[in-house]
């Protein structure tokens, strides 16, 4: 059988979470649970973003095997114990701003407030499942926007066996009617787009709960959401629950 690329999307799909979907206890710092989806077009993911973020790591740290990771960064542990030095730090800092902001993708993300999920909810629902079940129903919806039918991958990150049997077991109650497939990863696989995704997830939750905050990292993600034709991202690009 000869591939035929005209029957594949054109677009990638990558989804990374912040927070945990655990409802007995969490962190009071952090109590929601944060699903970012980024989409980004096949061309230009190839030609501009794998390019730019080796180049990005070979900077800093001679190296391309580096992986992007939101925590590691702020905590400036591992390979980004460098960024103690302030200038070396604020010179990062400004090049993965503006790669962020130079690279075209569209951001889907859900919220889910877990202190008020349970107290709207006797028997609430896991958050990943909920959050799963917003994010692609909007991902279809764009999908159709920009006339793209056929099925899309969408791949997520690794993270147990047991994690990873719950996300196929909550991704299969949408995939087929909604047309995705699903593609799970392990972080050793250095994959740039779930990267990108890590990096947008928590400062859209952190962006929810401390709005009046200055928050240099949403003000960079705030203009990828999908919107609606007014410009507003809130219930088309960001759903927020409950």
């Amino acid at each position: 059988m000869i591939y035929d690329s005209s029957n594949s999307c054109k677009y990638m799909i990558f989804v990374d979470e912040a927070g945990d979907h655990n409802l007995e206890k969490w962190d009071k710092h952090f109590p929601v649970f944060v699903l970012a989806c980024c989409i980004i077009e096949k061309s230009h993911y190839c030609d501009f973003v794998l390019p730019s973020v080796n180049k990005l790591k070979l900077k800093y740290f001679n190296r391309t095997d580096v992986i992007l990771h939101e925590h590691d960064i702020h905590k400036q542990t591992g390979c980004f114990s460098c960024l103690v030095d302030k200038i070396t730090q604020d010179c990062f800092m400004t090049d993965i701003n503006n790669l962020i902001a130079n690279t075209q993708f569209t951001i889907i993300s859900a919220i889910i407030n877990k202190p008020k999920l349970i107290g709207k909810y006797k028997y609430p629902n896991n958050p990943y499942n909920i959050a799963t079940k917003m994010c692609f129903e909007r991902l279809s919806h764009f999908l159709v926007e920009n006339h793209e039918k056929k099925p899309a991958v969408v791949t997520f990150e690794a993270r147990g066996r047991k994690e990873d049997e719950n996300l196929k077991e909550s991704f299969a109650k949408y995939a087929q009617e909604e047309g995705f497939d699903i593609n799970i990863i392990p972080k050793a696989n250095n994959c740039v787009g779930l990267q990108f995704a890590d990096l947008v997830a928590r400062p859209i939750g952190r962006h929810f709960l401390n709005s009046d905050q200055p928050n240099r990292a949403f003000d960079i993600i705030k203009n990828k959401f999908r919107t609606d034709s007014n410009g507003k991202f809130i219930g088309r690009g960001l759903k927020i629950f409950p």
